[in-house]
């Protein structure tokens, strides 16, 4: 194999893993939670730092959401959106899975000057 077939190799089976700190309180018990094991793992991009108040990303128009029961479109995909979000701090969109590409998601949350994007899976 060639230097430069090796090279390229190497450099597509790269990843960065992110270690996550969820901090939260459950106001039913009043009890504070900080889970640090949380692990992402990134293509080649790499992660990129941010930090900021985690804040649902929820279209304005109401979609009829089964599985939240409450009518809220979590997928970050169809703008407008609730202004739910700080304006004047940093903060991170939390999107659910589906609907649309990442990237869409991710555009979304960037156009309204979101920090950071964790995008989660209903399971």
């Amino acid at each position: 194999m060639s230097e430069a077939a090796a090279a390229r190799l190497n450099f597509s089976s790269q990843y960065w893993t992110a270690y996550l700190n969820v901090s939260y309180t459950d106001s039913d018990r009043n009890v504070w939670h900080t889970e640090r094991t949380e692990t992402g793992r990134f293509g080649s991009g790499g992660p990129k730092p941010g930090r900021g108040v985690a804040v649902e990303l929820l279209s304005a128009t109401v979609r009829g959401d089964v599985a939240s029961g409450d009518g809220y479109d979590r997928s970050g995909c169809k703008a407008p959106f609730q202004e739910n979000y700080p304006s004047s701090e940093p903060w991170i969109a939390i999107i659910r899975r589906g609907k649309c590409t990442f990237n869409e998601k991710i555009a979304n949350a960037l156009a309204l000057n979101a920090s950071g994007v964790l995008v989660y899976k209903l399971t």
